[in-house]
């Protein structure tokens, strides 16, 4: 089975694992289950997630990683050719990863074919006037991930999702594309490293908005887990219902190596709490 995993909320909060977390990942690889790991936090290159995993105790290879910023620039490679100009907002990360996909960076938006967002914890009110500026004389936005926050040890702090909504609520209509969860272009980044196939697939993560309806709309099954962004409560009021619910990835990697997780496509199930 191909189990692509959240990050943020799933395997860890900031620095520290999510009780359970590593010993969960651990069972699945003992029991043949091939995990790719997925996120929508473009401020690092997929080396430091890498890094970062390894750190907590987590085994796994550098193909097992992928993140919203990667699956950027291989879109806009596709949609707009190589040296077409993107003008960007996000981290260092997301212009390497960028700029290694054989894209050229520009300065000036007016000298962009397109505009590249992502998480900018550097964003100012002047990147903002610029991206509004340059939807408005017909430049296309491809962002990163919708998430209006990322959680961390003692909360969440403001994501890409946030800037989306300053972008659209200036200009008064959606961005051309979002590349990063629930987009199944992740999924199919993901398992096209491996051979994977969908119906092979569970997606494992916090958040039903990105994760679960990921996998939705790629019709593969979902665990969302209460270890991240997502209450009970809030699973009850939702209209985007996963396979199962799971406290954490530990009973989740409990119930699919004991078989006792619910049949693919079951998103009326909730795992036994």
């Amino acid at each position: 089975m191909y189990i692509v995993v959240d990050l943020d909320g799933t395997v860890y909060r900031g620095e520290r694992a999510i009780p359970g977390a590593v010993q969960g990942l651990r069972m699945l690889a003992e029991h043949g289950h091939r995990c790719v790991f997925v996120t929508n936090n473009s401020l690092e290159p997929g080396a430091a997630y890498v890094r970062k995993l390894r750190r907590l105790g987590v085994e796994l290879e550098p193909d097992q990683l992928l993140t919203a910023g990667e699956a950027l620039s291989t879109r806009l490679l596709e949609a707009f050719g190589a040296d077409a100009a993107v003008y960007p907002a996000g981290s260092v990360a997301m212009r390497e990863q960028i700029a290694a996909a054989g894209l050229r960076l520009v300065d000036d938006h007016r000298d962009a074919h397109v505009v590249a967002l992502g998480w900018d914890r550097d964003f100012t009110y002047a990147k903002l006037d610029a991206i509004c500026a340059a939807r408005w004389s017909g430049i296309p936005v491809f962002a990163t991930n919708p998430d209006p926050t990322c959680p961390l040890v003692d909360g969440e702090v403001p994501d890409c999702g946030a800037l989306i909504a300053a972008i659209e609520t200036a200009t008064g209509r959606p961005v051309e594309e979002v590349v990063g969860k629930p987009s199944p272009r992740m999924i199919e980044l993901a398992l096209a490293r491996f051979g994977g196939l969908l119906d092979e697939c569970w997606v494992v993560g916090d958040r039903l908005e990105t994760d679960v309806r990921m996998a939705l709309d790629s019709d593969v099954s979902s665990a969302l887990v209460l270890s991240g962004a997502t209450t009970a409560a809030a699973v009850r009021a939702a209209d985007v219902t996963p396979t199962m619910v799971c406290d954490d990835l530990y009973q989740f990697a409990s119930l699919v190596t004991t078989g006792r997780a619910p049949a693919r496509q079951r998103h009326d199930q909730v795992a036994d709490r």
